[in-house]
């Protein structure tokens, strides 16, 4: 069977390389877009006074951040269909060995789609996530030390908020992927009024989900109007005149806080993971 805290580590072996190849591409990728309201920022300021380097530097920056793009996409769908394949055949391999259900096998294959979508998508995510918080703090303080400690104030009740989500999460995550195992098993020899009471508290579980998801989400979103509306009172009590400027302050703060955006679907998928490796003990 698949050992603890091997469920990944057994998925990408192989192709370790060509994966970090791809998050490389990923990461050049993110840090150009986050350099872009810097360059941007310059080219609106230099285009104002007749000096077109930074521009065309732009269009440069933006034109090579299509070819990255381009070229990590035609890897990613060789590489985690294979990462996919790999990790069925192995709860494949369980269920002939006798080692689980039937039931529990076409359910797990079934889930299985969404530790690859964890490497596709969510890593990437994560990173870009990350990268982007701490990148924008980071450009914040060349324009303004007060607003970059700002920004640092609000990392507390994000990480509080998202403590407490994840806990609470889990427990329905845990509740919705047993139904899911029990469910073939249910159609195949569940009563007409067994497999209405499994559907109504499947979907039970699911609104709770969700409730669960849009609460977090508009906290998050409270955070993201508050950051933004210091960095308006900031910027209304500095000095800062050019426009390229005030542009790339206002950019960088929103890039901070559209970072916490991410954070409520990321910390669904984690939890996911989680809960599925449990099951393949």
């Amino acid at each position: 069977m698949i050992r603890q805290n091997n469920l990944l580590s057994s998925a990408i072996k192989g192709s370790s390389t060509i994966l970090i190849l791809v998050y490389c591409f990923l990461l050049f990728e993110i840090i150009n877009i986050l350099s872009m309201p810097f360059v941007l920022g310059k080219a609106i300021n230099g285009m104002l006074s007749q000096h077109f380097f930074w521009a065309y530097f732009f269009v440069l920056q933006y034109a090579l951040n299509g070819v990255v793009v381009t070229l990590r996409r035609q890897v990613d769908t060789k590489l985690f269909t294979k990462i996919h394949n790999k990790l069925i055949f192995q709860v494949i391999s369980q269920y002939k060995n006798n080692q689980t259900g039937y039931s529990e096998t076409v359910a797990r294959v079934s889930l299985l789609y969404g530790v690859v979508s964890f490497f596709e998508t969510d890593i990437p995510s994560l990173v870009k996530a990350s990268i982007q918080i701490v990148g924008a703090s980071l450009m914040i303080i060349y324009y303004s030390k007060l607003l970059f400690l700002l920004c640092l104030f609000f990392l507390l009740p994000l990480i509080l908020i998202n403590i407490h989500f994840s806990k609470r999460l889990a427990k329905i995550t845990k509740q919705l992927n047993n139904n899911i195992e029990e469910q073939a098993e249910i159609i195949k020899n569940g009563s007409i009024s067994e497999i209405q009471q499994y559907f109504e508290v499947n979907r039970q579980s699911r609104i709770k989900q969700s409730n669960l998801d849009a609460f977090n989400f508009a906290k998050m979103e409270i955070l993201s109007v508050v950051i933004i509306g210091f960095a308006v009172y900031v910027l209304s009590i500095s000095h800062v005149k050019s426009p390229g400027d005030i542009y790339a302050i206002l950019a960088y703060t929103i890039k901070y806080s559209s970072g916490f955006d991410i954070m409520p679907q990321l910390i669904d998928k984690v939890v996911f993971i989680k809960d599925l490796q449990k099951r393949l003990l």
